[in-house]
C-alpha cells in the first residue's frame, strides 16, 4: 500500500531534516518522476520530433493528411492517435471544459489500449496529469494539490508540460517569467524527462538541450541547442486548451 500523503512528508522531514515546504517540493518532484516514468512507459514508440544527427529525414503522408500539413512528419499510427485524441479533446472543450481530469482520463483510455503508441509534448504532458491526478485521488497528494497542463507559446515555437501547484493569474494565464512562479511550484516535463521545482525549470531544460546536442540528438530537425531560447523568450503561458 502506497504512504499517505502525511507519511511521505513525515519521512522526509525525518530523513533529511528538512523544513515541511522543502520536503513537499520534494515528495512533489518525487511523485513527477514517477509520472514520467509512467507516461514514458505507455509510449514506447518516444517521441517523433527528436532524431539524430546520422539519421534520415523523414516525412509520411497518406491519403487523409491534413490540409495544414501540420502532421505530415509524424508516422501514421501517431497521426491517426493524435487525431483520435484531438476529437475527445473538442468534445471535452464543447461540453464547456468539464474537470481536465476527466479529459486525461479519457486519453489515458485511448493510449493504453495501443500495441504500439508514441507522442511528442502534448502526449506526454497527458499521461503525466493523468498520473498526478490518480496520486492526488489515491491520497498520495493533498487533495488540494493543484495539476494543470500548459502550453507556452512564442517566436521560438510552441511547447506542453505538466504544473503542480501554480495557480493562474486574475486573468486566467501563468506567468511567463518562471521566476516569478510560486516558490512550491513542480514542473513535470515528462518529454524532456524534467522534474523540478518551477523557478529551476529554465536552467534544467537548458542542461538538458545540452546533453541531447552533445549525443547528437536533434529537435524538430535543428540542434537542440535552439530549443534553450524557447523557454527564457516566450511570449506566453496559459492554459493547453
Amino acid at each position: 500500500m502506497r504512504e499517505s500523503a502525511a507519511e511521505v512528508l513525515a519521512a522526509a522531514r525525518a530523513e533529511h531534516g528538512i523544513d515541511e515546504k522543502e520536503a513537499n517540493r520534494r515528495k512533489l518532484a518525487e511523485v513527477g518522476r514517477e509520472a514520467i516514468t509512467s507516461a514514458r512507459r505507455l509510449l514506447p514508440g518516444k517521441s517523433y520530433n527528436k532524431t539524430y544527427e546520422d539519421e534520415d529525414s523523414i516525412e509520411y503522408t497518406d491519403d487523409e493528411e491534413d490540409e495544414s500539413g501540420d502532421d505530415l512528419y509524424l508516422p501514421p499510427p501517431l497521426r491517426n492517435l493524435r487525431r483520435e485524441v484531438d476529437a475527445v479533446t473538442a468534445a471535452w472543450e464543447d461540453d464547456d471544459k468539464t474537470e481536465l481530469q476527466s479529459l486525461v482520463n479519457k486519453i489515458y483510455d485511448i493510449i493504453s489500449k495501443k500495441k504500439y503508441a508514441g507522442g511528442n509534448c502534448a502526449e506526454y504532458s497527458q499521461l503525466a496529469a493523468y498520473h498526478l491526478f490518480q496520486a492526488r485521488t489515491n491520497g498520495i497528494l493533498e487533495k488540494n494539490t493543484l495539476i494543470d497542463i500548459l502550453k507556452l507559446t512564442g517566436d521560438k515555437g510552441d511547447h506542453m508540460f505538466t504544473a503542480v501547484n501554480q495557480p493562474k493569474n486574475s486573468d486566467g494565464s501563468y506567468p511567463k517569467d518562471f521566476s516569478d512562479w510560486n516558490e512550491d511550484a513542480i514542473i513535470v516535463d515528462a518529454w524532456a524527462n524534467i522534474s523540478c521545482p518551477a523557478r529551476e525549470y529554465p536552467q534544467e531544460w537548458a542542461k538538458q538541450m545540452q546533453k541531447w546536442s552533445a549525443l547528437g540528438k536533434l529537435v524538430n530537425g535543428e540542434s537542440a541547442l535552439n530549443q534553450i531560447a524557447l523557454l527564457t523568450d516566450c511570449g506566453k503561458a496559459s492554459r493547453y486548451c
